[in-house]
C-alpha cells in the first residue's frame, strides 16, 4: 500500500491543538484519509514525507510527554500515544561518541 499518497486532511486557520483524533477521514493531522493496513506504517510514512505532518507530530510528542492535557479519540489512540512516546525518547537519546 502506498501511504505517501494518503495524506491527512490537516486543518488550517484556528485549530484546537489539544484535540487529536485518529478516526479515519476526519480533519486532523493524525487521521488517515482512508482505512490503512497499518496505522504505525502510515504514521512513519507521513512523518518522513510530509513536512506539515512532521511538525504536528513532533509538537504533539513534546506536549504529550510533558503532561499537557491532550484529548485523544478514535480507533488508533494507543498506537499514536506509543509513537509519540517513542519519537520523544528517540529525540532525547544521547548521541553516540
Amino acid at each position: 500500500m502506498n501511504y505517501i499518497d494518503m495524506k491527512p486532511d490537516i486543518p488550517t486557520g484556528k485549530i484546537k491543538a489539544y484535540e487529536i483524533d485518529t478516526t479515519i477521514g476526519v480533519t486532523c493531522w493524525a487521521s488517515p484519509p482512508l482505512e490503512v493496513g497499518s496505522y504505525l506504517d502510515w504514521l512513519r510514512c507521513q512523518y518522513k514525507s510530509n513536512k506539515e505532518f512532521s511538525i504536528r507530530i513532533k509538537s504533539a510528542a513534546r506536549q504529550f510527554t510533558k503532561g499537557y492535557p491532550l484529548v485523544f479519540s478514535g480507533p488508533h489512540v494507543i498506537e499514536l500515544q506509543c509513537a509519540l512516546l517513542k519519537l520523544e525518547q528517540h529525540k532525547n537519546k544521547p548521541a553516540k561518541s
